[in-house]
């Protein structure tokens, strides 16, 4: 194991773990119980590729957020929300 990790590694190291740990047949269950998601949480809700496009969406203010001291919270009712708001209409032939 490697002492001299940068903050960055450790991030991505923080959050292949949570991955691995939602994405089984579980995940659903682990999401139901939870109001208030972490950056970690939300990426692996929403389904983004990267902590840079949750980054890009809060610093875009195009997703709802609380910041409580230096740590972002995202809750869940209002995610579902957004994801619902921005759903694309089909157009009638």
């Amino acid at each position: 194991m490697e002492v001299n990790k940068t903050k960055y590694q450790l991030e991505i190291e923080k959050l292949n773990t949570t991955k691995n740990c939602a994405t089984n047949k579980n995940d659903q269950k682990f999401f139901e119980n939870l109001k208030w998601l972490t950056s970690s949480e939300t990426i692996i809700y929403l389904r983004l590729s990267s902590v840079g496009a949750l980054r890009q969406l809060v610093y875009r203010r195009k997703i709802p957020f609380y910041k409580f001291g230096r740590r972002l919270l995202f809750n869940r009712t209002e995610l579902d929300q957004f994801l619902e708001s921005s759903r694309n209409q089909r157009k009638a032939a």
